[in-house]
This record gives structure tokens, C-alpha cells and sequence, in this order.
């Protein structure tokens, strides 16, 4: 859960190009298929703005905030939650001067996260200008899922004080809709780019698409990971199979001797496993630690993960024994099975 809801969010780029972007925005939202629009200078997962601030009765101790500005739409659009206060509204003059921080902002801050922290400041340090917080939002995944969920703010896309300039993002919320719909619907709105912004190239992207591409390497890491392990268990089970055919031709005679003693089939099949049983044994003891701990490094790197479980590659381990026994059990038993007499003839 990224505490926002990412589906069915498109997001137009470079807007502060075209000659009104707020016309664009507005146009976009009559189009079919639009629920609604946004304008604002940052959209998720790159939430890129950010400044030091500070909070009134702190003693002047510095906060860093990350921050975005964007209109009264902004977080009915992208789905996020306020758990106190109210969000920007036209109704209120001044709100260009007013602050929405997230849950993150209130508690490093050491304010409670409920209705009596409205209305409290946050300042640009060295200055008189302070903004009034006027709603404390659910903490919501900015970044990717790496990352801890830091201060974070909104800001209204009308301040001035923090000169991050105009919107350069166009937030579309759409309909669910099948791929037939989404083209057409897309397709509609790259025409109305065009009515608007000529000949600029038309550069969209789609929010859950760039969660998904924060990740990307991740997964062409863990797929790469997969293929090489599974390259190691043939070469491995290939070379097991050598040295156990090898096994088989040199104890060959003995075999021969220990079946005229009145061996079983069970016999020699424990007799030829049992020797590289141990040793397969031995490299698990050695490895299951070593893989727990690169396990346990690698997954530190994301904030949210799960814990490796010993069981998990003790069964592995066990999983291996497993197939190494099959893999001799039918070249054995097939060793056991030949008569004593074609192997002792000569002897």
C-alpha cells in the first residue's frame, strides 16, 4: 500500500511550456474518459522539491521538508488521505500562504497528529515568512519503496515565497478502462496537447508504470540471480552424474564382489551415495550461514522486507541431498541389477 491510490493516473510533462496550462488543465478535464485534473510542480515518485524549515516554539531548529506545490485538486486526484484539517479551497482567501504537511512532518516535529496541531506555523529560517498548516496528511509513498517516508509537504501552487515557479505537471485521473479505451482516450488527449502546445513533443507518463521502473533493476538483478543459480544446479547435478558414472566403472569389481556376498540393490545404492552424501552435507553447513547473511545485506537495502528464513534454505539444502540421491539411485541400482558373473569372468 503507497498510502495514495497510483492506478489510472496519467501525467502530463512540461506543461509551463505551453501557453496556458491551466486552460490546458481545465480542457482535459471536460474530455471523456477524465475524471479529474491537477496542475502541480512534482507528481510521485519524484517528489523533488525540498528546503529547510522551521517550527514555531522549536527554538529555531531546522527541519528538512520535502515539498511540492500544487492546486486545490492535487490530493483528490492522486487519493490521499487527510487525517486532520481540510485541504486548499478557493473559499478561503490566503490559502496561497498556508501549508499541508504529512504525518512524518508533525511527529519529527514532536506535535500530535490530530485537530490541535492546525493552525500551528512552519517558517523559511532568517525570514519572517511562515506558512499555517491547515490539514496533516496519511503518510503516502513519494518515492519508491526504498525509501523511508521522510517530511513532506504541500504547498499551493499560487505561493510565491518559495519561487519553485509554475506547474510543469498535468495530473489526469481516468477511468478504468479496457487497452481499446485507453488508447482513444490518450489519443484525444495528445490532440488537445497539440491544440495547445503546437508543435511540442507530447511526453506523458503513467504513475503506477513509474513505480513499477524504480524496480525495474531490482527485478533484472533478482530474474538474473535466478538464472545463474539455476545454471549452477545443472552444471552441478552434470557433474555429479560424471563422478558417480566414474564411481560406478572403478568400484565396479567390487560391486560384483559385495552382490556374490549377497548384497541388495539397497546395499550398493547407500555404499556409493554415502560418500559424496557427506561432502554435499559439509558444503551446506558452510554455505547456508554465508547465503543467510548476503540474503540479509541485499534486503536491508529496502526499507520494507521481509526476514530470510533458516527454514526456508534448510529446505533447500535438503532439496539438493534430495535430488542428488535421485540422480544416483537409478545408475546404482542399475550397477546392482548386472549379473556378478560378466563383471568376474576375466577375474
Amino acid at each position: 500500500d503507497l498510502g495514495f491510490d497510483r492506478e489510472n493516473l496519467l501525467v502530463i510533462k512540461h506543461v509551463e511550456n505551453i501557453r496556458s496550462g491551466d486552460d490546458f488543465t481545465k480542457a482535459a478535464a471536460q474530455m471523456a474518459g477524465v475524471l479529474s485534473t491537477s496542475r502541480s510542480t512534482s507528481v510521485p515518485p519524484l517528489i523533488y522539491g525540498g528546503d529547510s524549515f522551521t517550527a514555531e516554539g522549536t527554538n529555531g531548529v531546522t527541519l528538512p521538508i520535502n515539498y511540492t506545490s500544487a492546486d486545490e485538486k492535487y490530493i483528490t486526484v492522486l487519493g490521499i488521505h487527510l487525517i486532520a484539517g481540510r485541504n486548499f479551497n478557493e473559499a478561503f482567501p490566503g490559502d496561497d500562504k498556508r501549508v499541508i504537511v504529512n504525518e512524518s512532518t508533525v511527529k519529527k516535529i514532536g506535535w500530535p497528529t490530530d485537530e490541535s496541531t492546525l493552525g500551528k506555523k512552519i517558517l523559511i529560517p532568517g525570514t519572517d515568512i511562515a506558512f499555517e498548516i491547515i490539514g496533516i496528511m496519511k503518510d503516502f509513498h513519494y518515492w519508491s519503496l526504498e525509501n523511508t517516508i521522510e517530511p513532506m509537504a504541500i504547498f499551493h501552487i499560487s505561493n510565491e515565497a518559495l519561487g519553485v515557479g509554475t506547474a510543469q505537471f498535468t495530473t489526469l485521473r481516468l477511468q478504468p478502462q479496457d487497452e481499446t479505451q485507453w488508447r482513444t482516450s490518450l489519443s484525444g488527449i495528445e490532440q488537445l496537447w497539440k491544440k495547445h502546445a503546437g508543435d511540442l513533443p507530447f511526453q506523458y507518463d503513467f504513475v503506477d508504470e513509474a513505480f513499477a521502473q524504480a524496480f525495474r533493476t531490482q527485478e533484472q538483478f533478482g530474474n538474473a540471480l535466478l538464472i545463474l543459480a539455476a545454471l549452477a544446479v545443472v552444471i552441478a547435478c552434470l557433474g555429479l552424474l560424471g563422478m558417480i558414472l566414474f564411481m560406478l566403472e572403478q568400484r565396479s569389481k567390487e560391486i560384483g564382489i559385495r552382490k556374490v556376498a549377497g548384497a541388495s540393490a539397497w546395499n550398493i545404492l547407500t555404499l556409493i551415495t554415502g560418500s559424496y552424501a557427506r561432502l554435499i552435507i559439509i558444503a551446506f553447513v558452510i554455505s547456508a550461514p554465508l547465503s543467510y547473511w548476503m540474503m540479509t545485506r541485499w534486503l536491508q537495502s529496502f526499507i520494507y522486507h521481509v526476514q530470510p528464513s533458516m527454514w526456508l534454505i534448510g529446505g533447500i539444502g535438503l532439496l539438493m541431498l534430495a535430488l542428488a540421491v535421485l540422480i544416483s539411485a537409478y545408475h546404482c541400482i542399475q550397477a546392482a541389477r548386472v549379473n556378478p558373473v560378466s563383471i568376474l569372468r576375466d577375474e
